[in-house]
């Protein structure tokens, strides 16, 4: 029965990565967000000066959305026995700024994950993207395009603080 519940919990997360698509490069997941029922795309305008906004998300990025957080599951039941099994997931964000164009990256690796068909070979050092955020200058201030996986909704409110100066908190990366 445990091998059971371990091949059905495998099969189903190949199905779910099949619906999503893995995004290796920034440009993928611009294009998952624009695209899939997972994944998703806002644009938000901050009344802040681009350099502020760019300043402010440099500096609270690396220190906030760096993790590694350990999951662990139990599955079974008292008749068949349980299986814990455990895993970390590791988040490396990145700032690039380019002239007036500045975008903030977010991968996640989880360790110990197989992977199998065409993207086996193809896992960035750092992970799978799961959130680029495009920021550029705009008339009377900041255009911010999020473009991200799903569960990421308090990172996304954790920038959006930082770009408005209304907050300096940092997301719990245990809730996504």
């Amino acid at each position: 029965m445990r091998r059971f519940a371990v091949i059905v919990a495998t099969l189903a997360t190949l199905l779910l990565a099949g619906c999503v698509g893995f995004s290796i490069t920034p440009n993928d997941m611009r294009k998952t967000a624009k695209s899939s029922s997972f994944a998703s795309h806002e644009t938000v305008v901050i009344s802040q000066p681009f350099q502020s906004v760019v300043n402010s998300i440099s500096s609270r990025a690396p220190g906030c959305l760096r993790g590694r957080i350990k999951t662990s599951t139990t599955q079974g039941s008292a008749a068949y026995g349980y299986t814990t099994s455990t895993h970390y997931t590791t988040y490396t964000p990145s700032v690039v700024v380019r002239g007036q164009r500045a975008e903030l990256h977010l991968q996640q690796l989880v360790e110990g994950t197989i992977l199998l068909g065409e993207n086996k070979d193809r896992l960035p050092k750092n992970g799978w993207y799961i959130m680029v955020v495009d920021i550029t200058p705009q008339a009377g201030g900041t255009r911010i395009e999020f473009y991200r996986t799903m569960n990421l909704d308090i990172v996304v409110a954790a920038i959006k603080q930082w770009a408005s100066n209304t907050g300096r908190g940092c997301p719990d990366l245990t809730k996504i």
